[in-house]
């Protein structure tokens, strides 16, 4: 079953089975299942169940740089606007998901998606 958004452009319609997506050439646009870290105090994005090769952040990454991350809760399904900031790492040196402005939508809550076995 596909679900989207009244109004909402492409890479926000998904599938339940596989909600996970992104922009393969420049990394404009992410879609997935949001994890919180509470570690490090930060949240994650699975954007790819099963990585390409290619896949240089290996299908999930740290995002920050938006208020709205505060109102997530884990598992949500979330679309996110920005760019990859290889500027300011994490703790393990891997650059970081820096959201445009307010550009993040959850799309569905968490739990509504079927269990990724992560």
């Amino acid at each position: 079953m596909t679900v989207a958004a009244r109004g909402i452009p492409d890479g926000r319609a998904f599938d339940r089975n596989n909600p996970c997506d992104y922009d393969r050439e420049s990394y404009t646009w992410l879609r997935g299942i949001v994890d919180f870290d509470s570690r490090d105090q930060s949240w994650h994005i699975i954007y790819s169940q099963h990585p390409d090769r290619r896949d240089l952040y290996g299908g999930a990454i740290r995002l920050i740089g938006s208020p709205k991350l505060g109102t997530l809760h884990n598992g949500d399904v979330v679309y996110v606007e920005g760019h990859i900031d290889t500027h300011h790492v994490d703790s393990r040196g891997k650059a970081q998901y820096r959201i445009d402005g307010d550009q993040i939508s959850r799309l569905a809550p968490g739990g509504a998606i079927q269990s990724m076995g992560n």
